[in-house]
């Protein structure tokens, strides 16, 4: 099986990668970064932009599934006006121009698996019930970005398999939400996260890797 993964070097990425390669399965990660090279037999890397419109069509029509969890970090920098855009666009744009190609040119492909956020629910919990998937989108940033987000793959050709994953915070020794908030502790400073009242939905990296390879 031939597998796509766009982010493919963050901290998901990674861990998603190692386990699609102990599986057999042959793995491509669409990169920006057109010098990157593998030392792997079955790991490759094509360059791909998604602003400029730049893909490998041969490589994507060799593919049986693709994966899409590209996007700028939300928790990276502070939100001015042009890094919410960029938070945006890195998810709208990438995603609406790798369905249109999808939609074109892989012809192989059954199934497509794209993140999303929990952040689309917003941090109203004063109901105290659960969220599901038919829960009202927030109107906040994050809520709209994340609606905008899912709605950006709606178009995928109906033959092919669309997946959603609303993923939760992840936390991972390697990096993440988790390194962030232990930093402060090993110079002997202990963190607060907001009000200390608020809801935190977390998911091991582990976790959430399994999903996508489940997906």
């Amino acid at each position: 099986m031939k597998i796509g993964i766009t982010g493919g070097t963050g901290l998901v990425g990674k861990r998603l990668v190692t386990l699609f390669l102990q599986k057999g399965y042959e793995v491509f990660i669409f990169t920006r970064n057109p010098k990157i090279q593998s030392k792997e037999h079955k790991l490759h890397y094509s360059y791909w932009d998604p602003i400029e419109k730049i893909m490998d069509t041969d490589v994507l029509g060799s593919l049986n599934a693709v994966i899409h969890i590209a996007g700028a970090n939300v928790a990276e920098k502070r939100w001015t006006k042009k890094r919410k855009q960029e938070i945006e666009e890195s998810r709208t744009l990438s995603t609406a121009f790798l369905v249109d190609q999808i939609n074109q040119y892989a012809s192989n492909c059954n199934c497509f698996v794209s993140a999303s956020a929990i952040g689309i629910y917003g941090p109203d919990i004063s109901s105290g019930l659960p969220f599901t998937e038919n829960a009202k989108a927030h109107t906040d940033f994050l809520g709209t970005t994340c609606v905008r987000w899912e709605d950006s793959s709606a178009q995928l050709k109906p033959s092919i398999r669309r997946v959603v994953l609303r993923m939760g915070i992840v936390l991972a020794k390697e990096g993440g939400a988790l390194a962030q908030f232990i930093q402060p502790i090993q110079f002997f400073v202990k963190p607060y996260l907001g009000g200390g009242k608020q809801v935190i939905s977390w998911i091991t990296l582990e976790d959430i890797a399994q999903l996508f390879l489940y997906s």
